[in-house]
C-alpha cells in the first residue's frame, strides 16, 4: 500500500475518536505506517447511513481535495 502511487486517506468517525475504541487506534496506526491523512467522519461507523448529508458533504471535500 505504501508503495503504490495512488492517493489514500483513513475515515474514522467522530464517535470512535472521542471514546478512543479500537477503529480510531486501528486508524491511527494504519495512516501512520502507510503515511496517509486521517479524515474524521461525522457520527459514528454506520453514520453514512443516518447522517448521509453531513458524510457525503466530508467525502466530497477529501474527493476533491485529491484532485487538485
Amino acid at each position: 500500500m505504501k508503495e503504490n502511487d495512488v492517493s489514500m486517506f483513513i475515515g474514522v468517525g467522530e464517535w470512535a475518536l472521542k471514546h478512543k475504541t479500537w477503529l480510531a487506534r486501528a486508524a491511527g496506526i494504519l495512516a501512520e505506517r502507510i503515511g496517509c491523512d486521517i479524515v474524521t467522519f461525522p457520527g459514528h461507523h454506520g453514520s453514512f447511513m443516518d447522517m448521509p448529508e453531513k458524510w457525503a458533504s466530508v467525502l466530497r471535500d477529501v474527493l476533491n481535495r485529491e484532485q487538485k
